[in-house]
């Protein structure tokens, strides 16, 4: 899934953690939005919201932990750190966009058959 603001000149991925499916339904609720799927029951994601300056990954606030399955996407203005395992395996692509550095703390795996990337770029318009 993407998102463009009213105010961005480029589509942005915004579909952490939905399965690589069919996607027969969307809705959003609140602060959320719902995605139901061919075969793969419902996704859940925030809502886009403004980039954060720092964001601070670990295994203790991944919501997929113990496996980062799927698509996800991190962008700060400033600083990411992470601590996660990546071990979701084919299918899972993690992409960290960041202003100015990327660290990757002490316990940090990224195990093999996924697609991790770190980008200096900052946050999306």
């Amino acid at each position: 899934m993407y998102d463009k603001g009213d105010n961005m000149t480029d589509w942005i991925p915004v579909a952490n953690y939905l399965p690589n499916t069919l996607v027969t339904d969307i809705e959003i609720r609140s602060e959320y939005v719902y995605a139901g799927t061919h075969g793969r029951g419902i996704w859940q994601s925030p809502v886009y919201s403004a980039c954060p300056p720092n964001y601070t990954l670990t295994v203790g606030n991944d919501p997929s932990n113990p496996f980062s399955i799927g698509t996800q996407y991190y962008h700060a203005w400033n600083n990411i750190a992470s601590s996660r395992i990546i071990k979701g395996g084919l299918a899972t692509d993690v992409l960290y966009t960041s202003g100015n550095h990327t660290d990757l703390l002490p316990g940090f795996e990224a195990h093999s058959g996924n697609l991790f990337e770190i980008r200096i770029e900052g946050c999306p318009d």
